[in-house]
């Protein structure tokens, strides 16, 4: 192959992962909104017998990435720590500084946590549901999916994030 038809299949393939990229979070937007539309209409049908109230709290299968998702927004910890890791700040007020959160409301943008002054989801860590590869959260106006590869969050408006071992985007 030359050295033209190299170049070609790598903007080939940039643009494939662009589109596959915009493709997941069109999913991870349509699976959060029918999420909750499913939740609101019916929730109290598929309830059933009481069960033991689920506390927000989940994780991923490796465990990595531990999340606290309530009706307003969902924090994430990810042991690994964010790639790339958030500027430091000079001055944390009640709290220490921290590169290893990021922070979605509801209606909100993603943004990564600079100060901490608890241990935020790893409080829950033991009692954390494990969110199988594939499988959706919803609470409130946000969704949250697990994959193999990390997990992706949405809110009603569009906006997330996704993490992995490997990386920490926003959008």
């Amino acid at each position: 192959m030359g050295r033209e038809s190299k170049n070609c299949l790598a903007v080939k393939s940039g643009d494939h992962m662009k589109r596959q990229r915009f493709a997941i979070v069109d999913r991870l937007q349509n699976l959060a909104a029918a999420g909750a539309m499913c939740l609101v209409l019916c929730g109290p049908l598929l309830a059933g017998p009481a069960k033991a109230a689920f506390n927000g709290a989940f994780k991923t299968s490796s465990g990595n990435i531990v999340c606290d998702l309530s009706d307003t927004d969902v924090v994430c910890v990810i042991k690994s720590g964010l790639e790339p890791a958030p500027p430091k700040i000079a001055v944390c007020n009640g709290g220490d500084p921290v590169s290893d959160r990021v922070d979605l409301s509801g209606t909100g943008i993603a943004e990564p946590v600079p100060c901490a002054g608890d241990p935020g989801p790893l409080a829950d860590d033991a009692d954390a549901k494990v969110l199988a590869y594939g499988s959706t959260m919803v609470r409130g106006k946000i969704g949250c999916v697990a994959f193999e590869f990390g997990l992706a969050c949405v809110n009603s408006k569009g906006h997330g994030f996704f993490l992995s071992r490997a990386s920490a985007r926003y959008f």
